[in-house]
């Protein structure tokens, strides 16, 4: 999926998402989410305005069990290289993800820890 993202293959990187799923990030209130199709706006609207360079992962994923409501959750931690269109900076933004799984192997929920003020 990462590496779709990367490469600017929204349509197979949004194939591993349920299409019911989630998205959440640090800076949303916390009992706010959004859609598959806001999502995919949101992502559009920075794609607008920077390059990716390139999304390196730092470490390994983490996959996490649990028992409460069957719980499948992979948290993964990501340098996400960036140039800005409008001035040609390049920004190297960490990230780290929290993908809630379901029983069919999609990815139900995902949040993002990312800061939009490296953006600035």
């Amino acid at each position: 999926m990462m590496h779709a993202f990367e490469h600017g293959d929204m349509e197979k990187a949004y194939s591993y998402f349920d299409e019911k799923a989630r998205f959440r990030n640090i800076e949303m209130p916390r009992d706010e989410s959004m859609t598959m199709e806001e999502s995919k706006a949101n992502l559009k609207d920075m794609m607008d305005k920077f390059t990716v360079t390139s999304i390196d992962v730092v470490g390994y994923p983490d996959y996490l069990e649990y028992d409460l409501r069957d719980g499948k959750t992979v948290q993964s931690w990501w340098n996400i290289r960036l140039t800005r269109k409008s001035d040609d900076k390049e920004i190297v933004m960490p990230a780290m993800y929290v993908h809630d799984f379901n029983d069919e192997g999609k990815i139900s929920s995902s949040t993002a820890y990312i800061s939009s003020k490296w953006l600035d």
